[in-house]
């Protein structure tokens, strides 16, 4: 955002502060209304996606709001080679975020630091949440 006024072309300045307007009126609508989860404790093991809030039946619990403003989430398959070079605390790390299908296991390739509760489900024998992610 420029700090000078006299930097915007005419009407840019308004039309800047209405996407603003815009996406805050839909975070506020997104935490008052659509907010349903969030990482905890788990009592099975580790950490798990537990309900703030009831969920709707049939409600994807991980739509952000403003999803124009999130950047696109890509993977990077590993191998089990691959996965066994890591450090083993490391490598429990990854395998609680992602599925340990044998063989190939598709990693954030940002890796861990920028994945949120919509990539993180924990290994109960029934299924609490099911993953919204492709």
């Amino acid at each position: 955002e420029p700090e000078d006024d006299s930097v915007w072309r005419e009407g840019e300045f308004e039309e800047h502060r209405a996407r603003e307007a815009a996406a805050k009126a839909a975070l506020l609508e997104h935490l008052r209304h659509r907010s349903y989860v969030r990482l905890a404790p788990s009592r099975v093991a580790g950490v798990g996606v537990v309900a703030l809030v009831d969920i709707p039946a049939e409600t994807d619990p991980f739509v952000p709001p403003n999803a124009h403003l999130c950047r696109a989430e890509q993977s990077i398959p590993l191998t089990s080679d691959e996965l066994q070079s890591l450090p083993p605390p490391v490598l429990e790390h990854v395998l609680s975020f992602h599925d340990s299908t044998p063989g190939r296991v598709p990693v954030n390739a940002c890796g861990t630091v920028t994945m949120d509760a919509s990539w993180f489900l924990n290994h109960a024998n029934t299924d609490e949440a099911a993953s919204a992610r492709p």
